[in-house]
């Protein structure tokens, strides 16, 4: 399966889980890979954990940002979570003044 069906899926079921919990939550997806792996289950796995802990960690509303990218030899996943505080939704700009976290995955790319 190819890295950006993988990263794609993964934002799809937590767009799900989003509305499930009642959550506004806006999801960006940056993959422009051309990678395949054979290890579906497995990254499958950690980075829907990855993604569906930063929805857990917004209170109403906020965004996600899951971004693929190659980096030397490394493939780079990074989750950005930002959440809007007690706002139900503002603008990107806004946005900005909020605190954001992220979190890192790598892997060596053979």
């Amino acid at each position: 399966m190819s890295i950006a069906e993988l990263c794609g899926m993964v934002v799809r079921a937590n767009e799900k889980y989003t509305e499930l919990v009642k959550k506004e939550i806006a999801f960006q997806l940056t993959c422009d890979l051309d990678l395949s792996t054979r290890h579906v289950y497995a990254l499958l796995s950690v980075l829907n954990n990855l993604v569906a802990n930063a929805v857990e960690a917004i209170p109403l509303s906020g965004w996600i940002h899951l971004r693929a990218e190659l980096d030397g030899g490394d493939l780079v996943f990074t989750v950005t979570q930002m959440t809007f505080a007690r706002r139900r939704s503002c603008s990107r700009a806004e946005a900005e003044k909020f605190v954001s976290s992220h979190i890192i995955l790598c892997f060596l790319v053979k």
